[in-house]
């Protein structure tokens, strides 16, 4: 049986979680998906943009995170 596609809503979030360096794991369990859906996203996601700027981008995220900052915060 073929599972229910996610929503956007939800894929939004699932890149959201994985800019600001939560791990795989945690992401699913605060989506209510699989760790593997995570990882599905996140890739379909990075083959749209380079590698190189996702992978910047997390590791902004991960800072601000870091910092105890939002990402609005961040931006201010």
């Amino acid at each position: 049986m073929a599972r229910p596609q996610l929503s956007e809503k939800i894929k939004q979030e699932i890149i959201r979680l994985w800019i600001l360096g939560f791990p795989r794991d945690d992401i699913a369990q605060d989506t209510k998906t699989s760790g593997g859906s995570v990882n599905n996203v996140v890739d379909k996601w990075k083959k749209n943009l380079d590698k190189g700027e996702a992978d910047i981008l997390r590791e902004l995220g991960k800072l601000i995170r870091s910092l105890g900052l939002s990402p609005s915060e961040y931006a201010a």
